[in-house]
């Protein structure tokens, strides 16, 4: 699209329907060419050709992707260059204003306050003949940006918008509307309609069947679209799905602009973008976990379970692997874990946190893998299992997409280099994933779920009330 085209009618408003009844799409009857050798086709015939695929096309895009914005189409203020005005225009624009203040004020007043009004009036005029006229320099127009997009109607046809739109949304309001606003501050609803434009102007050869040849008609339609601005928010859309009922809107709400007046400055806080309804994009593949250095489920001696914390060692502590670089700045404190559920023979059943803290982190950037290591010097029981817990939801990667890491299974497979239990046995069943190949990772298609797993502390072979640290040391 080029330039927008400013349209009449404001939104219509919803069907009324009572309970239980439904209002049917518009869809059309799918028939399309037989051909034949021999056979005569005409203008009507190619015609019906196009309308089948576009009518599948707009049915697929209902009822399979349903609408809304899918990309970009975000709405701002335009960024105009700054107005340059003859010093002492604005001076003049408060005398006048004054001036007009005091002529409203010298009708209920008399005597000598009138005659002080009066006095001061003729100063303000004086004073204003010396200035530069206010008329000559109009203040420019209250302008907004439409970004480049894509997007879906009700009724599947796209909308793309190549380049972006620049406009004064005043212009394109209904005279009927802007005669209702008046002056005062208004709530515009912008939104972007379906059309098609008539282009490269023909002269057919022949006339058609019934005799009558038109001296100028168009070659070819253009799929475009036209900007709607209203005073009127559009129908609230509450159907329970959109693909078997009729729409309610064929309009794309876009955006609502609060306190709008014609001829000042647009606050961009003012500008909401979040009252659109939005399709989520086909997007990349998401991030996930790729590998960690411990063996889920598995059961580890006291001294390789303090191997895995970095309980007495600064160089270990669990590896966590992306598929794509995270930021650094959402790997907080409280997004990863570690919970000791006591158990053995003594006292079991006790949740407590094992403190940790994050090893060789930047504070800005991006990371492929983190290291968690224990904080304190607490010993680990036989018995107890370790669990360890992910908040995916609060990961970022560098799209700014949270991490898919949702422990399928607990398939997601060990590290080269992971600490393994003497009786590691790799699995033998659902060896290849749902997707066809290996390796397993992390991922249900539902980024932001947490990732968790554990490994149990192996039962103590003496009675004794735990092992000292040397002996630990020794096992070691």
């Amino acid at each position: 699209m080029d330039t927008p085209h400013p349209t009449s009618h404001p939104h219509g408003a919803p069907e009324h329907r009572t309970h239980g009844e439904v209002s049917c799409p518009d869809v059309p009857e799918f028939r399309r060419l037989r051909y034949l050798y021999g056979q005569m086709l005409g203008a009507a015939d190619f015609q019906a050709e196009q309308s089948y695929h576009r009518d599948k096309l707009r049915l697929h895009n209902r009822c399979l992707h349903g609408y809304g914005v899918v990309c970009g189409m975000l709405v701002h203020s335009a960024d105009d260059p700054p107005v340059c005005e003859p010093e002492g225009v604005a001076e003049a624009r408060e005398i006048r204003a004054e001036i007009a203040a005091l002529e409203t004020q010298r009708a209920t007043t008399e005597g000598e306050a009138r005659q002080a009004i009066d006095a001061r009036t003729q100063t303000l005029r004086q004073r204003c003949k010396a200035l530069p006229d206010p008329d000559c320099y109009p203040p420019p127009p209250t302008r907004i940006t439409i970004d480049c997009g894509v997007a879906l109607d009700c009724h599947g046809n796209e909308l793309v918008l190549r380049r972006k739109l620049t406009f004064d949304p005043w212009v394109l309001l209904p005279a009927s509307e802007r005669k209702h606003a008046g002056g005062e501050t208004v709530a515009l609803y912008v939104s972007l309609c379906y059309c098609e434009q008539g282009i490269d102007p023909i002269r057919p050869v022949l006339s058609d069947p019934c005799g009558t040849a038109a001296e100028c008609t168009y070659g070819k339609l253009r799929e475009t679209v036209h900007v709607l601005v209203s005073l009127t928010p559009p129908a609230e859309d509450r159907r329970c799905e959109t693909c078997c009922t009729a729409c309610a809107e064929c309009c794309l709400l876009l955006a609502r602009i609060d306190c709008f007046r014609p001829g000042e400055r647009l606050d961009p806080t003012a500008i909401h973008n979040e009252v659109r309804r939005r399709l989520t994009p086909v997007q990349g593949p998401a991030t996930v976990i790729t590998g960690i250095n411990w063996v889920h489920g598995a059961h580890y001696s006291k001294a390789q379970g303090e191997q895995l914390l970095g309980t007495y060692d600064e160089a270990r502590g669990i590896e966590i692997h992306f598929s794509r670089p995270v930021l650094a700045s959402t790997l907080q404190r409280g997004v990863v874990e570690l919970w000791r559920l006591e158990g053995g023979g003594g006292r079991s059943g006790y949740i407590t946190e094992i403190r940790g803290r994050f090893i060789d982190l930047p504070k800005s950037g991006t990371v492929t893998s983190i290291r968690y290591r224990q904080a304190d010097e607490e010993d680990l029981d036989g018995g107890d299992r370790i669990l360890i817990q992910l908040r995916c939801a609060f990961i970022l990667d560098e799209c700014c997409r949270p991490v898919d890491g949702a422990h399928v299974g607990g398939r997601v497979p060990p590290l080269p280099g992971a600490i393994l239990p003497d009786d590691y046995d790799p699995p033998t069943d659902c060896v290849i994933p749902p997707w066809g190949y290996p390796p397993w990772t992390s991922g249900n298609g539902s980024p932001g779920s947490s990732f968790e797993s554990w490994f149990i502390v192996a039962a103590h072979e003496h009675k004794s009330g735990g092992s000292s640290r040397h002996s630990r040391e020794a096992e070691r």
